[in-house]
């Protein structure tokens, strides 16, 4: 009789604790689902309006090529990694309009804003989840990423979720392989989409690295090593068969053979490339709608 009691005393207590969490997971959700309609809302307007620029007709050009001549094409009229290139032959088979095109790259852009707040969650709370979700789906930068057939989008949300799949190995002490193999998969999404991914994620890998080093971590430490030298093997695709043509296409020649010569107009066009790169960064929403 005392435990039924104890009981049912405490029962009204546990069901009220049990609303208030519902409550907050359901008000989570709907912030969620309100941060992703932002998001898409901001995407999806102007998504069609303007035409291809010169980046996004060399991309379609590239792609539009017969699958044969995919290879040679992606080794001299590109200079980024092959995989969206290759998407982008098959995608452009089902359609060929500026909104079509350019849709996939909506779709991944909205992927990357879920990732931030992911990493948000996992670095700061509930709160700075959504935050981080917030301010990626208003960035102009973001926005215009998702407005462009290219690559881009593509890598920013890689980024994102590799750093999740990253910050759930460092809080295990023994995390299994399929972290370790959602991580490579990932990673290898990212490089063979855009060469500067390689060092977004190889430097805080590597310290996770010295960290399990330090603390003689035997165990991580041969995992993480072993899932280092399967990252190196499948990128020798990359480094043999695309890299030396794409440098000696952009460079026109030898590099032992190139000589740079700098003058004050070579300083003041540097100067003019940094102010339009912060310009658009920083300039605002809808870009389409911004004089140049």
């Amino acid at each position: 009789m005392a435990t039924l009691y104890h009981m049912s005393k405490n029962s009204k207590p546990i069901s009220l604790i049990g609303r208030i969490r519902t409550l907050s997971s359901q008000r989570q959700i709907i912030l969620i689902l309100a941060i992703l309609l932002l998001a898409a809302g901001l995407r999806f307007l102007d998504l069609g309006s303007g035409s291809v620029w010169l980046d996004e007709a060399n991309e379609y050009w590239t792609a539009s090529k017969n699958f044969s001549q995919l290879f040679d094409q992606t080794r001299f009229t590109n200079l980024d990694p092959p995989l969206y290139t290759y998407f982008l032959h098959f995608w452009s088979m089902l359609g060929m309009s500026e909104s079509f095109l350019r849709f996939p790259s909506l779709v991944f852009s909205l992927i990357g804003v879920t990732g931030a707040m992911a990493v948000g969650n996992k670095l700061g709370g509930k709160q700075a989840g959504l935050l981080a979700g917030f301010f990626v789906a208003i960035s102009p930068t973001d926005i215009r990423y998702a407005q462009e057939i290219g690559q881009y989008a593509w890598m920013l949300s890689s980024i994102f979720w590799i750093y999740y799949v990253l910050l759930r190995i460092s809080e295990q002490d023994d995390p299994g392989w399929s972290f370790y193999l959602a991580w490579l998969g990932l990673a290898l999404i990212g490089t063979y989409t855009f060469y500067g991914v390689f060092f977004a994620i190889v430097i805080p890998f590597g310290m996770q690295f010295l960290f399990d080093l330090l603390a003689r971590n035997w165990r991580g430490l041969t995992k993480k090593a072993l899932i280092l030298l399967a990252y190196g093997i499948c990128l020798l695709p990359l480094i043999i068969l695309y890299l030396p043509y794409q440098m000696g296409w952009a460079l026109g020649k030898p590099l032992d053979e190139m000589r740079i010569t700098i003058s004050i107009f070579t300083f003041k066009a540097c100067l003019q490339s940094v102010v339009h790169s912060l310009s658009f960064l920083f300039t605002g929403w809808p870009y389409t709608r911004i004089p140049e």
